[in-house]
């Protein structure tokens, strides 16, 4: 009489199959949360660059801070801070007709606004 199903020699490989498949799927899965949560932290970068170019432009200086900033509201600092990793407050540096804006990012990576562009 022969019997029908799998051997468990079949069901430890299709096990061993699926396991091989997860641990290279995870990662990657991990690193475009990473790369998509990084993307909102340039964003937010831009939205204080373009603060800081308005009020350069008005006033001849950049402010002293960034809670000073009057080209953008409360709510929209808010929402910006919202994307930055760990703290959501991103460092700021202000110098003689420059500035520097550092913000963490996910995955380890921290990132540096200029008045000439952001780098990772």
């Amino acid at each position: 009489m022969k019997q029908k199903g799998f051997t468990l020699i079949e069901l430890i490989i299709v096990i061993a199959i699926i396991g091989i498949l997860a641990a290279i799927a995870i990662p990657n899965y991990i690193n475009f949360q990473n790369s998509a949560r990084n993307s909102g932290v340039k964003e937010s970068l831009g939205a204080y660059r373009v603060a800081l170019a308005m009020d350069y432009a008005n006033t001849g200086d950049y402010p002293a801070t960034l809670d000073a900033l009057a080209a953008m509201s409360a709510a929209d600092k808010t929402a910006a801070n919202a994307n930055f990793n760990p703290t959501g407050t991103p460092s700021y540096t202000k110098g003689t007709g420059t500035y520097s804006i550092v913000a963490g990012g996910w995955g380890g990576l921290s990132f540096t606004a200029t008045p000439t562009g952001i780098n990772p």
